[in-house]
């Protein structure tokens, strides 16, 4: 069965094409489930908020969750190499990765490797625990 909508030509149409999306039409339904009557105006804004709300709720639903105990956020706790790297500022106490600034490798066949690595771009009270491996050093 085919319906036609002016120049449309619909094929299946199924419930969601029967839903009411226009914010008057949505929110008169509400306050007319709650028996309100109010004006157009109430009705409106009652309609945006709802449609607002189930629409951040199912954007929320669809979005992953962020899981920051994983690797793939464990980028400011590796060191990085990069040509023209923008000065940090540390503040507190916090665990980061820093910025590899030199690094050369000495000995008969290269069997030492030496980096500097900048961890902030001004002076710090102190440097604590150092991890390489995941292991204090």
């Amino acid at each position: 069965m085919k319906y036609r909508l002016g120049d449309i030509t619909v094929k299946h149409w199924n419930d969601w094409d029967n839903v009411p999306r226009m914010p008057t039409v949505v929110g008169n339904y509400i306050l007319g489930a709650l028996a309100i009557q109010a004006p157009l105006a109430v009705a409106t804004a009652v309609g945006y908020l709802a449609i607002g709300l189930v629409s951040s709720w199912a954007m929320k639903s669809l979005v992953p969750k962020m899981d920051f105990a994983s690797g793939a956020s464990s980028g400011t706790l590796v060191n990085t190499v990069t040509a023209a790297a923008p000065q940090e500022i540390v503040y507190g106490k916090i665990r980061k990765g820093g910025i590899i600034t030199y690094r050369e490798a000495t000995g008969d066949d290269n069997d030492f490797l030496h980096q500097i690595i900048t961890l902030a771009g001004h002076e710090v009270n102190s440097i604590g625990d150092i991890y390489i491996n995941d292991e204090i050093y």
